[in-house]
């Protein structure tokens, strides 16, 4: 990625046109998404400082969303190759150089040295992301603080060996939220996490479908 900040001179020929199909085999999801997203995806946390919900898509890359998919695409997949980003006090929209979406024709987003409708609609877009982002993010770093969140691996048997599938990510651990006192469970509840809570974790019964992929398609070596 080539990360540039969007700038109504340098780019004022520059167009966009739409393409669903990401390439990472993980994106960020928003809490507002969760419960869509988990008919067909996994939803799981980083194992960071500061956790982040994601799906998974792959081991390597994404194979699960192709111009069949008739699933819930992620926001950060959609707005893609946007973001936003804050520069010292003031919030800016970014995007990726390297982008396919900004070769060639499409929707213009400057017309004679100003945002065009369809930018100040990805204004828009974006601020609203970005603030549900930020719920998302503080809610996964309070569930992580409450000690309910625990390290995963997809793993399989294979002619009697382990071969690990992905790993590196965290899965809510159900009988520790259980056990929180009620206060906590209560605030909990409120902030609508026990509902994110449950959407994760139906989504995990997506694993073995996305593990049969990654062996079809990406399978790793036998450890």
């Amino acid at each position: 990625m080539r990360p540039v900040i969007l700038d109504s001179v340098k780019h004022a020929d520059l167009k966009y046109h739409a393409d669903a199909i990401p390439n990472e085999p993980f994106v960020p999801v928003i809490a507002p998404e969760v419960p869509a997203c988990s008919d067909k995806l996994v939803i799981v946390f980083t194992n960071e400082p500061e956790p982040k919900m994601v799906a998974l898509l792959g081991r390597s890359k994404n194979l699960l969303i192709d111009k069949s998919y008739k699933g819930m695409v992620p926001s950060a997949i959609q707005n893609y190759p946007f973001f936003l980003a804050k520069i010292e006090d003031r919030m800016v929209i970014c995007f990726d150089e390297d982008a396919k979406q900004i070769k060639g024709e499409g929707e213009a987003l400057f017309e004679e040295g100003k945002p065009t409708q369809f930018l100040e609609n990805l204004k828009s877009v974006m601020k609203n992301y970005w603030e549900l982002n930020a719920i998302t993010s503080e809610a996964a770093k309070e569930l992580k603080e409450a000690g309910v969140l625990e390290a995963k691996e997809l793993n399989i048997q294979k002619d009697g060996e382990t071969i690990t599938l992905l790993n590196g990510f965290l899965i809510l651990n159900r009988d520790k939220l259980l056990s929180l006192d009620d206060k906590k469970l209560a605030e909990f509840a409120r902030k609508g996490y026990l509902e994110l809570a449950f959407f994760h974790l139906k989504s995990l019964s997506n694993l073995q479908t996305l593990g049969d992929k990654i062996m079809a398609k990406d399978a790793p070596k036998s450890n």
